[in-house]
């Protein structure tokens, strides 16, 4: 799923009856049909309990890297997620990139996380097998932490600003040559 998240700091304050509702609405959704993300088609939905991530009361920030062919290309950052949620690129020297991708504050930037050349190194090891994958880390007390790996950010149905950051992400990918018969 996306953004079906129940972040719990504090089991007592949780209303299980509701949460259990709401999880069970989660489980008849299927994230094939609404995306048409193949790989999801036939996976039974599963509610997966993570340990609660706590930065004393700062920013999560998510630092999601965009990886064409097993290369590291951009860097997503997402801030404010729960609040005023945020979203700026940067390449992997952390030079800010002029575009957006989706809906968020443009003005929004990140500091550079002093543990980026861990994340770029695993993102590589991560991505080599795909001709694109995006490999989610969060950086707390300067130690990596693993989120995800993800194909079809927003399902593919997000849109760039300027537009002519379409072809200009388009042209780092490297599709495979597939014969046809």
């Amino acid at each position: 799923g996306s953004s079906m998240n129940l972040i719990v700091d504090d089991k007592s304050k949780v209303n299980w009856v509701i949460w259990k509702k709401i999880m069970k609405l989660w489980l008849k959704q299927n994230i094939y049909i609404e995306g048409r993300e193949w790989p999801y088609k036939d996976i039974k939905s599963r509610i997966i309990c993570e340990e609660f991530i706590d930065t004393n009361g700062e920013d999560l920030k998510d630092f999601k890297i965009f990886c064409f062919n097993g290369e590291p290309k951009l860097i997503q950052v997402d801030g404010n997620r729960f609040t005023n949620h945020q979203r700026v690129y940067y390449d992997p020297d952390w030079n800010h990139q002029p575009f957006q991708y989706g809906d968020y504050n443009t003005t929004y930037r990140a500091e550079k996380p002093m543990c980026l050349k861990k994340m770029i190194e695993i993102s590589r090891d991560l991505s080599k097998p795909f001709p694109f994958s995006r490999i989610d880390f969060y950086s707390v007390e300067n130690r990596v932490i693993f989120g995800e790996i993800t194909f079809y950010p927003d399902s593919g149905f997000a849109a760039f600003e300027p537009d002519e950051y379409d072809i200009i992400v388009g042209n780092m990918l490297n599709l495979p040559k597939i014969k046809l018969h």
